[in-house]
């Protein structure tokens, strides 16, 4: 989408301040945006520094979530599969 100068300027200002924000603030701006009623849940969590958010949506096929675990960062597959021990150990029957 190709948004106006004065748009585009505006939205920049108003990016830059959010920036500033903490991320629960952000949670809580972007949670008012999309509303109350939406099915949507905004979602802020953190792998490392340089990626934010993680999310692997699971309720597609092998392939899709293959192609999500090859984008992870070392760290997080890491972490991932350390989690994924845990509760095997954990329930093991």
């Amino acid at each position: 989408m190709k948004f106006s100068n004065e748009t585009e300027q505006l939205t920049d200002e108003l990016l830059e301040r959010i920036e500033k924000l903490s991320d629960r603030e952000k949670r809580e701006i972007a949670q008012k945006l999309i509303g109350k009623e939406s099915p949507l849940t905004v979602i802020l969590g953190g792998c490392n520094d340089i990626n934010n958010s993680l999310v692997i949506q699971i309720n597609n096929g092998v392939d899709k979530v293959s192609e999500q675990l090859e984008k992870l960062p070392p760290e997080a597959f890491q972490t991932l599969m350390e989690a994924i021990a845990v509760w095997v150990e954990k329930n093991k029957k």
